[in-house]
C-alpha cells in the first residue's frame, strides 16, 4: 500500500492518504521511491504549430511545460540528485557530443529535459510547414537523423512522415522520408492529436498523464480503446465548450476507426515494397519522371513479380512515369520471396494518438499565426 499511497498524492496536503514517516525510510528505499515518481515523457523537438493542425489550442504551452524538469528535482537534495541521474538538459548533451546531426529543433523550445533511455522523441513534422518557410532546406533530415540516433526509449513521428491518416491518396508518390526510416526497427506514428483542457489536480488524481501530472503529453496505442476511453471521460470534466475535444473522440470511438487503423497499416507496407522495390532497381529514390525499368524481364529474374499487375490500365500506364501509380489498383504478392524478406526487415509502424495536456481555456482566445 505504500506506493498506491504516494501515487495518490505524491506532494500533496497532509491527509489520510499521504505516508507521513517516508523520512524515517532507509535511504536505499526512499531512492527507490522517487525514481518511480520520475516521468516517462514524450518528448517534442519542435512546437507543433497550431494554424497548420487547425486547432484553438495553444500548443506552445503544452510543449514547453513538457520540456521542464521532472517535478522531483525541487523536492529534496536526495530527489534532485535522483532526477539528475536519470536526465539531462538536451542543449548540454548536443554540446558535449559533436558528432550528433544538428538538432535544430531545440532552438524552437527552452532546453528541453530528456531521459535518454526511458523517454519517447517526437518529431512534429508537417509538410505544410513548408508553406511557413521552417524548416529550412535540411533540417528535416539533420533532426530526424537526430532522433534515430538519441531516441533510446523510443522514436515518435507525425504520419505526414510516413502516410496520411484518413486522407484518401490514389498514388504511391514519392516516398522520400523513407530513407530516415530505415534507421531504426521501430516507430511510433501519431494518426490523432487531442488536446485536453482540465485543471492540475484532475490531471493528477487519474495518473492519465503520470503520476504527478507532469507528463504533458501522451502516445496512446490506437487500438487500444479501454485507455482512449479512460482519455474521454478525463476530457468530459472539462469545459463543455471544449467542442474540439468532443468531436475528436466521437471519431476515435467510432466503429470503423480500428479499420481506418488497419487499411492505413496495410497502405504504409505497399508504400514500403514500393520504395524499397525502386532501390532494388538502382534507384535511390523514385523521382518525377523515372520510369518504370525497361528491360522488364531482368527485373522479374532479380526480383519475381511483386504486384499484381491491373489489366484495366493502358500499358502506356503501367510501363511509364510508375512512380504515380494508382496504390488501389496494385496490390502486393506477399507469396513472393522478396516480398517476404522486404516486410521482415521493415521497421514497424505503431499508430498512436497523442493526447496533450493544457491548463488554459484555449476556445476562448485567438492562437497567434506563428511563434
Amino acid at each position: 500500500m505504500l506506493f498506491g499511497k504516494i501515487r495518490s498524492h505524491p506532494f500533496g496536503a497532509m491527509s489520510e492518504n499521504v505516508f507521513h514517516k517516508f523520512r524515517d525510510l532507509p535511504l536505499e528505499l526512499q531512492c527507490e521511491i522517487w525514481k518511480e515518481c520520475l516521468p516517462c515523457r514524450v518528448v517534442e523537438i519542435d512546437v507543433p504549430d497550431p494554424s497548420v493542425l487547425e486547432t484553438y489550442c495553444d500548443l506552445r504551452f503544452t510543449s514547453i511545460k513538457n520540456a521542464r524538469p521532472p517535478v522531483i528535482s525541487h523536492v529534496c537534495r536526495t530527489s534532485r540528485r535522483i532526477a539528475l541521474q536519470s536526465g539531462l538538459f538536451l542543449q548540454k548533451y548536443i554540446q558535449a557530443h559533436p558528432e550528433m546531426p544538428n538538432w535544430w529543433g531545440a532552438t524552437k523550445l527552452p532546453d528541453q529535459w530528456i531521459c535518454l533511455e526511458t523517454d519517447t522523441i517526437h518529431m512534429n513534422y508537417h509538410p505544410g510547414y513548408n508553406e511557413l518557410e521552417w524548416p529550412k532546406d535540411g533540417e528535416v533530415e539533420s533532426s530526424f537523423r537526430a532522433v534515430a540516433a538519441l531516441a533510446k526509449g523510443g522514436a515518435s513521428v507525425t504520419d505526414e512522415f510516413v502516410r496520411r491518416f484518413n486522407v484518401k491518396v490514389t498514388r504511391f508518390g514519392f516516398r522520400g522520408s523513407f530513407r530516415y526510416l530505415e534507421e531504426r526497427n521501430e516507430y511510433l506514428v501519431c494518426v490523432k492529436s487531442i488536446n485536453i483542457h482540465i485543471g492540475k489536480e484532475q490531471a493528477r488524481d487519474t495518473a492519465l498523464f503520470g503520476i504527478c501530472g507532469e507528463e504533458f503529453v501522451k502516445c496512446i496505442d490506437g487500438y487500444d480503446g479501454r485507455v482512449i476511453e479512460e482519455y474521454r471521460a478525463l476530457s468530459r470534466k472539462g469545459s463543455p465548450q471544449d467542442t474540439e475535444a468532443r468531436e475528436a473522440f466521437d471519431f476515435l470511438s467510432s466503429r470503423e476507426f480500428p479499420q481506418l487503423l488497419k487499411d492505413w497499416q496495410h497502405e504504409v507496407e505497399k508504400c514500403w515494397i514500393f520504395y524499397k522495390w525502386w532501390q532494388a532497381f538502382g534507384a535511390t529514390d523514385p523521382v518525377s519522371g523515372l520510369s518504370y525499368p525497361r528491360d522488364l524481364i531482368a527485373c522479374h529474374e532479380k526480383l519475381g513479380t511483386v504486384w499484381t499487375t491491373c489489366l484495366g490500365l493502358p500499358e502506356r500506364t503501367r510501363c511509364y512515369n510508375f512512380e504515380r501509380m494508382s496504390c488501389y489498383n496494385y496490390e502486393v504478392i506477399k507469396e513472393n520471396p522478396w516480398v517476404k524478406a522486404t516486410m521482415e526487415d521493415m521497421p514497424r509502424f505503431r499508430p498512436t494518438v497523442m493526447f496533450r495536456l493544457c491548463f488554459l481555456e484555449c476556445w476562448l482566445n485567438p492562437v497567434p499565426p506563428c511563434y
